[in-house]
């Protein structure tokens, strides 16, 4: 079931790939303007350079955790409601497995939302 989980929640982030992708360019131009303007001061550009990075490594970090922690929320919540079931192979069970996976898929909306909020945060 958790690989049903990653399915959904990797195609949540997908929607977000286009904001994703500006901010790593929003990088590369930093990067790039950086290294320009401070060719000859190590000192400055390594600092400005970790600067350039801040934004992204934090997405990226946040991305990571929260990915995980919510394909591992959706597969724990399923799990516990489908241990009610003795036979895997019931129409009940097949029912109840259907039930709770598109329940998750409505909940995966607020997932999004946080996603959103967070890339709004940076000024994507």
């Amino acid at each position: 079931m958790a690989a049903e989980f990653k399915f959904i929640v990797d195609r949540a982030i997908q929607k977000y790939q286009r904001q994703i992708d500006c901010l790593q360019i929003k990088q590369q131009k930093c990067q790039a303007q950086v290294e320009d303007l401070y060719k000859n001061d190590e000192k400055i550009k390594n600092a400005l350079l970790i600067e350039c990075n801040k934004d992204i490594n934090n997405f990226n970090n946040y991305l990571q955790q929260y990915r995980q922690q919510q394909i591992n929320s959706m597969t724990e919540i399923c799990y516990q409601e489908l241990q009610l079931f003795n036979d895997i192979n019931s129409l009940e069970y097949k029912t109840a497995k259907r039930n709770c996976i598109r329940n998750q898929l409505l909940n995966n909306v607020v997932f999004e939302q946080n996603i959103q909020l967070k890339l709004n945060g940076m000024q994507v």
